[in-house]
């Protein structure tokens, strides 16, 4: 039941988008005033709908991305010093292979829709643990799913579920389980019970799986059908 509340409220706070804090409350540390023994679900957490859209778009479709794909005004940074700690980001493979006009990298890139930001996946994360770091009070949680609107990655997604391979998981398990700053900050137990105490300074990441056929990394806890 927890666990459920949890989910519930998480994405209630992403969908609310950018929230204002009291004038009392530090954006930065806000946590640092709410007892560690409170279970994270007891807690009103502030979110961001495509917290990566703050910061600008690239590629063929960017020139629309101000106009089609801006939901947040704010980078990551400057969302987290308001007061935000959930941070909807939607990452996607690219592969040229795919599409002869395609873009062609390695990186996970955050989109929205169609439109890739300039921000990668992984970049995001860095900056979320740098955050924690110097707010040692707070946790970060990330919600996340396979944006799979990005066209270009569609042939790419399309053969994984076909044919129940595990690229993008691959890819992100490889990511995060070579870059120590991410992996030494992110909780890898259930989060169902856990409190204030034992999140404080730490990353907790939650994923939408579009396909349950496709394991997840291995610290992901999966929201599909949880909610």
């Amino acid at each position: 039941m927890k666990s459920r509340l949890f989910s519930l409220m998480l994405i209630a706070a992403v969908a609310m988008g950018i929230q204002t804090l009291p004038a009392w409350a530090d954006g930065k540390n806000w946590m640092s005033t709410v007892d560690g023994n409170t279970y994270l679900s007891r807690i009103s957490i502030p979110g961001a709908h495509d917290a990566g859209t703050g910061h600008g778009f690239t590629g063929t479709l960017s020139t629309y991305g101000a106009r089609f794909a801006t939901t947040q005004s704010l980078t990551i940074t400057g969302q987290w010093n308001v007061g935000v700690r959930a941070f909807d980001l939607r990452p996607a493979l690219l592969s040229g292979s795919n599409n002869s006009n395609a873009d062609v990298y390695t990186d996970l890139y955050i989109w929205h829709g169609i439109i890739r930001t300039q921000q990668t996946l992984q970049t995001a994360l860095q900056t979320l643990c740098d955050l924690l770091d110097a707010n040692p009070t707070e946790t970060a949680i990330v919600i996340m799913r396979h944006e799979t609107d990005a066209y270009y990655n569609f042939t790419l997604y399309k053969n994984e579920v076909s044919n129940n391979t595990t690229y993008f998981s691959a890819k992100l398990n490889s990511m995060l389980t070579k870059d120590s700053k991410i992996s030494s900050h992110v909780i890898t137990n259930q989060y169902a019970d856990i409190r204030l105490k034992d999140a404080r300074g730490k990353l907790i990441i939650l994923m939408i799986n579009p396909n349950p056929r496709i394991p997840l990394p291995v610290f992901f806890q999966d929201l599909s059908g949880g909610i």
